[in-house]
């Protein structure tokens, strides 16, 4: 990450109005937490270059970070209206509807950044949690959404977390287990899980194994 950060460094000290140097040097900081010097960086980024979608797309995650919800809409709308087919904008965009509670808008980006990228592990799982709030009757929509995402990339900790919650939804117990044990074991430190495993374990009488996993929450 050092090293990294020297070498973007480096290159704006030669070239001050390298746009790309800014932006990668933006995702060093925003790595390392501090991001609002990567808001910052990201902003020289585009002011360098306005057409730069991939600097309007994270500047986007960083001000979501940040809680700026509005402003980081306003960034994924520009990344989309300079590349509109720039699928993971699409995506974030939805994101930023489902936080805000507005389902069947989440809902439509997120099959559109599906259509765009039929490959995005992460618009799948997304999208099964916006279904998964919209209703029981968008269940099993929902779990074909997790199983797709987890077909496209295995070792998804929160596709499985989600699965598990559906399954559980369903009452299939044994298999919600499965879910939240894989998720676990894929991310240790992975609190939600831990708390559902054990409340689904503490359900069915096994208060040991629950308490342990309601202390790793």
């Amino acid at each position: 990450m050092e090293a990294a950060r020297r070498s973007y460094l480096e290159a704006i000290r030669i070239r001050p109005d390298f746009a790309i140097a800014w932006s990668n040097l933006a995702g060093v900081f925003k790595d390392e937490g501090q991001v609002a010097t990567a808001v910052a960086y990201y902003r020289e980024a585009i002011r360098l270059c306005p057409q730069f979608a991939d600097a309007y797309s994270n500047l986007g995650n960083a001000l979501k970070e940040q809680g700026s919800v509005d402003e980081a809409m306003s960034c994924y709308q520009a990344a989309i209206a300079i590349r509109p087919d720039f699928a993971i904008a699409h995506g974030n965009l939805a994101s930023c509807h489902y936080d805000k509670g507005e389902l069947a808008t989440a809902i439509q980006s997120f099959k559109y950044a599906i259509q765009l990228e039929p490959n995005f592990p992460d618009a799948y799982n997304n999208l099964g949690n916006a279904l998964r709030e919209s209703g029981a009757d968008k269940l099993d929509e929902a779990v074909y959404c997790y199983r797709t995402a987890l077909r496209l990339k295995p070792d998804h900790p929160h596709a499985y977390n989600n699965l598990g919650n559906a399954m559980k939804d369903k009452g299939c117990v044994k298999e919600a287990i499965h879910c939240y044990v894989t998720a676990v074991r894929l991310m240790p430190r992975f609190a939600a899980a831990h708390s559902n495993l054990g409340s689904i374990l503490k359900e069915q009488g096994k208060v040991q194994q629950a308490l342990a996993h309601y202390h790793e929450a």
